[in-house]
């Protein structure tokens, strides 16, 4: 019989927020659900559903929260495949529209990270690698983040959580919504292009000079539209714009601000925004189906600086057809040759704003001058073969330098890395701790020479060399040189939850006496397993899961560690060892019977695994007292058949205890 996994959690979680009368009440599901066999695939779901991330609580891969009434929804995004963000989207509309981005100039590659509101109360996102790529940290700190219809995502702080120490109203990317301020010193940058949300060249902002305005300006230094200055009721270069709006205006010492929202007849999704080709447009989502746009400015397209690029021609659509629809724009011109002196130059640098006009008896030519080296000819064989003559001798000489550089530096590299400090001794060697020429702290793992020591090292780079997750200990390189192997890891600082949980000091057992850090320890071990079991290209088994080979980070984070005894195994996961693998206490009956090896080996050794952390006593203890109790797993069964739930609840409130002196 094979309970859901996460229903075990569940319990647990539960249990943290309950009297303790409520708690020894449930102590019969929770002892009965980690002393079976868990099914490893309901850990999927690590995120509750809902529109709020508590203290602790994480968002990963496709997990997202939506506001109460389901307008919006924030999660990771990638437009192309490769770079991941966190962004606020409508979530009830087919086309994806993004309206805010947390980590526009910092992605994370390949994959999407976690974004995690730490205990300490920063909102921080993590890439894949584990490192810190984007993070909002206040003086204040929070207690929750939600997000909230107005497709606002805010920080709160206070047992009522209704003070607010950040939101990303106040930080916005490219678009205004209903009920949002905006002006002072913000900006509104556009997106490089539609499938990148990076700064591009075009921005909106309060006019610096002073005056009552707001100004689109071309990379920072060329204004070139303005919305006319407000006169207490309109801007005076944008008539209608109020037309479907309650406009709202302040003008302050602290700045020029405006908001606006819908009037009542009108109930649909708008937003007011800076396109990647430099226009401020209103669109509204109507019919169930498009954006539409109904305003937009400048009104003439060709007014936007330099949006045909160098040498290139602007054509004015009267019927704004390609405006609204975004599709042009260009890169512009490229000479084939530096410009020449002449008398009939009549300008410095490039040519740009130029633009088509219609036939008229006024109209005139204009005509450019070019040097006899650009002829509007097809380029002779001659100068081609040239040209990658030219490339080859630059790469060479590249090449060159480059080989010269590197064994300067291999001749000057510091032959002491610090590899002194020993962190334990374990059957297969030894684990130093280091630091790299550039101060990364490291932990390598020294091999022995034996036959099976090569096998598990070769394991071991099988089964890290290709993976990466916030879960797993991430492996930086390794040596094999000689006799020598050695392995390198990056290092984590609270060590193994063995050392915490059994031979640790009482302070650094505190650290992990709470429900909640127990639940998070547990979720994040079963998150690494997943990864492994079902989303890695070649799925692994670990085959040693115990809390030897669970690691704490600072945040009390797992990674799973030691993977010398891990399989790569076909998608069907049918096979049958010629040996055992994995530690006594922790080996499911597979391994003894013969039978094909799947994950539910690991699940097994994670359950043995979270009965332990659970107890706060190994299942496997000749120490005790009661000889009874040396095999403990039995124990809380016995309990549970006997009705005794309560006896068994105090045994484990009497360790707590233990741990809190």
């Amino acid at each position: 019989m094979y309970v859901d996994a996460c229903r075990c959690l569940e319990v647990l979680s539960v249990a943290n927020n309950l009297e303790i009368g409520n708690r020894a009440k449930l102590c019969f599901t929770l002892f009965l659900a980690v002393t079976v066999f868990c099914h490893l695939k309901s850990y999927g779901a690590a995120v509750e559903a809902g529109d709020t991330l508590s203290l602790g609580a994480s968002l990963a891969g496709n997990q997202t929260i939506i506001s109460q009434n389901g307008t919006f929804e924030l999660g990771f995004f990638s437009s192309n495949g490769s770079n991941w963000y966190i962004g606020i989207w409508y979530a009830k509309i087919p086309e994806k529209t993004i309206v805010w981005v947390a980590n526009r100039e910092t992605p994370a590659r390949n994959r999407s990270g976690v974004l995690k509101l730490s205990r300490e109360g920063n909102l921080v996102l993590f890439d894949a690698e584990g490192a810190s790529i984007w993070s909002v940290n206040m003086s204040k700190k929070a207690s929750r983040a939600v997000i909230l219809d107005s497709g606002n995502f805010l920080m709160q702080s206070g047992n009522n959580k209704s003070e607010t120490v950040w939101q990303s109203f106040d930080n916005p990317v490219n678009a205004v919504l209903p009920g949002m301020r905006f002006g002072g010193q913000q900006k509104l940058v556009s997106w490089k292009n539609s499938l990148d949300p990076t700064p591009g060249l075009f921005s909106l902002h309060v006019d610096p000079s002073g005056a009552k305005q707001f100004v689109l300006t071309w990379n920072n230094s060329v204004q070139y539209w303005e919305t006319g200055t407000w006169d207490d009721k309109i801007f005076s270069g944008c008539p209608g714009l109020n037309k479907s709006f309650h406009m709202i205006v302040e003008s302050s010492s602290s700045g020029l601000y405006f908001s606006y929202t819908l009037k009542p007849e009108y109930t649909v999704l708008s937003r007011y925004v800076l396109t990647k080709f430099g226009g401020m447009q209103i669109n509204a989502f109507v019919d169930g189906s498009k954006w539409n746009t109904y305003w937009s400015q400048p009104g003439d397209a060709c007014a936007v600086y330099d949006l045909c690029g160098a040498y290139g021609t602007c054509n004015s659509n009267s019927d704004n057809g390609a405006w609204d629809s975004q599709d042009w724009g260009s890169s512009g011109c490229v000479r084939q040759s530096p410009q020449p002196s002449g008398p009939c130059q009549s300008w410095s640098g490039d040519s740009l704003n130029m633009r088509n006009s219609p036939p008229s008896e006024s109209s005139s030519n204009v005509s450019i001058r070019v040097g006899a080296s650009e002829p509007p000819t097809k380029r002779k064989t001659s100068s081609i073969v040239g040209t990658v003559l030219r490339i080859v001798g630059a790469l060479t000489v590249a090449l060159g330098i480059f080989s010269v550089f590197i064994w300067r530096r291999h001749q000057l590299r510091p032959k002491d890395r610090n590899f002194k400090s020993e962190l334990g001794r374990r059957g297969f060697g030894s684990v130093i701790k280091g630091s790299l020429p550039d101060g990364t702290v490291v932990a390598v793992k020294k091999m022995k020479c034996s036959r099976q020591d090569e096998k598990q090292f070769r394991a071991e780079i099988s089964s890290l060399g290709n993976i990466q997750h916030a879960n797993l200990v991430r492996l930086r390189g390794f040596c094999a040189e000689g006799s020598g192997r050695l392995l390198v890891y990056d290092y984590v600082p609270k060590g193994s939850l063995n050392s915490i949980l059994f031979t640790g000091s009482s302070k650094s057992k505190r650290e992990v006496v709470d429900w909640k850090t127990r639940f998070e320890i547990a979720l994040g071990t079963a998150r690494g397993l997943l990864y492994l079991h079902e989303e890695c290209r070649d799925h692994i088994i670990h085959c040693d899961v115990k809390p030897e080979n669970i690691l704490l980070d600072g945040d009390l984070s797992p990674k799973l560690v030691d993977f010398g005894l891990a399989k790569l195994v076909g998608r069907d996961f049918s096979h049958v060892p010629t040996t055992t693998r994995g530690t006594r206490g922790y080996l499911a009956s597979e391994w003894i019977s013969g039978l094909p090896i799947t994950p539910k080996v690991d699940v097994y050794s994670f359950g043995m695994t979270l009965l332990e952390i659970i107890s706060g006593r190994r299942n496997l203890d000749l120490k005790v007292q009661d000889s009874s109790l040396f095999y403990f797993p039995p124990w809380p069964a016995t309990q549970i058949q006997q009705g005794n739930t309560m006896n068994m609840w105090r045994r484990v409130l009497q360790r707590r205890q233990t741990w809190k002196r």
